[in-house]
């Protein structure tokens, strides 16, 4: 049976709907309450019969079913109930709203009538806050803290440059005029001390027995501070001194140098390698190299791990002052060129240990072996009218000596 007035599909034994609790029949010939159902029924308080006037019972038969369920109370007819002093059946006070029950009221028996089932209330867990946008205030507490924590790292921040600054050792550069070593830490310098000669092979000679020369490791600095008027940066030659010869021959090693940003007249020295232990001179050769102008700013390289400097040496030549020849006199003749290959012009060429006629014979030569000269003597001799010098060789199988230069081809 569908309900007038929500539309729900009830069954036809039905009284009332099942969803709102509107009277779907006509409940006069109805036994029972026929009020609206509520969850729980009940009936009201049973009655004792009245036995005054031998009224007869309803037939045990008949019983009211509700729910399916059979009331065990027998209720008779009121037609056959005497009342003394019948009173007006006294309502019920009205109930709030009371929920839905479903009540059904026949003479008879109801078959295959169940209760209703429980209803299902699920339960709805809380939904989650719903974060609200902040305040005016909350966006200005949070605009005033990311404004403190800015100036707080730029303050930081600024504070550590400055503090390294004040940390950092000031760099000492030299004041005057001269060449100069910078220690390693940059807070010391010292002067390497200028010293003047007119005969570069003499001067040599001195500055390799003085053991006063500053010393200089290979991780400290060269300075050159110069305002190029005494002399220009382009003249200036690194020398190792050792390898200066009196016919004019030396060996230099390349360098660059490197403007200071403060101060352009302060330059630094740069080698394409560190230096081997020896002594060595920033020079000027002004003139021949046995008279001239020459200045020397010697200094001695220790503690270096390198066995020579064979690797940056180059030969240079500066040209001898020509003599008045005395009567008899003659000129040496000019010797081999060092670290090239030369041979004997005849076999029998002697190897001697010295160089000197009377020193002993290490080997005898050939025109067909071949030498290499490792240095020329300082000293000349003369043999058979010739004046030369001596050649220091060594031959292809390790044999070194001295062989009178003037006997030797290339």
């Amino acid at each position: 049976m569908i309900c007038p007035s929500c539309q729900t599909n009830n069954e036809n034994r039905n009284v009332f709907c099942n969803n709102c609790g509107t009277l779907l029949k006509d409940t006069d010939s109805m036994v029972g309450d026929t009020k609206s159902p509520t969850l729980s029924f009940q009936f009201p308080p049973e009655q004792p019969p009245h036995v005054e006037n031998s009224a007869a019972f309803v037939d045990e038969e008949e019983t009211p079913t509700v729910f399916g369920s059979q009331v065990a109370a027998k209720i008779p007819p009121a037609t056959q109930m005497a009342q003394p002093n019948p009173q007006p059946n006294p309502q019920p006070p009205p109930q709030p709203n009371p929920p839905p029950t479903q009540v059904f009221a026949t003479t008879k028996p109801a078959e295959n009538v169940q209760p209703n089932p429980p209803v299902f209330n699920p339960v709805i867990p809380p939904l989650p806050p719903v974060s609200q946008p902040k305040s005016g205030k909350s966006l200005r507490l949070a605009l005033v803290a990311a404004v403190v924590f800015i100036g707080l790292l730029a303050i930081g921040v600024g504070g550590y440059f400055i503090v390294s600054k004040l940390l950092k050792k000031t760099e000492i550069l030299p004041q005057t005029v001269g060449m100069f070593v910078q220690s390693k830490d940059k807070d010391k310098v010292d002067e390497i001390k200028k010293q003047d000669f007119t005969n570069a092979v003499d001067g040599k000679d001195k500055l390799l027995k003085d053991e006063g020369l500053t010393k200089v490791e290979n991780n400290q600095n060269l300075i050159l501070f110069t305002d190029e008027k005494e002399f220009k940066t382009s003249d200036l030659r690194l020398v190792q001194l050792d390898t200066i010869k009196p016919d004019g021959n030396l060996k230099q090693i390349d360098f660059q140098t490197e403007s200071n940003a403060d101060k352009a007249e302060i330059k630094r020295v740069k080698l394409p390698e560190n230096l081997a232990n020896g002594k060595y001179a920033f020079a000027v050769l002004e003139g021949f190299l046995d008279d001239g102008k020459h200045k020397f700013w010697a200094f001695q390289v220790t503690n270096s791990d390198k066995a020579n400097n064979d690797s940056i040496l180059k030969t240079s030549t500066v040209s001898l002052k020509s003599k008045d020849k005395k009567k008899g006199d003659k000129t040496p003749e000019t010797p081999p060129t060092v670290e090239s290959y030369v041979y004997p012009k005849s076999n029998g060429t002697i190897l001697r240990s010295e160089p000197s006629l009377t020193a002993s014979k290490v080997d005898t030569l050939s025109s067909s072996d071949r030498l290499f000269v490792i240095k020329i003597s300082d000293n000349t001799t003369v043999w058979r009218k010739i004046t030369g010098y001596w050649a220091n060789v060594k031959t292809d199988d390790g044999t070194t000596g001295w062989v009178f230069a003037p006997l030797l081809k290339k």
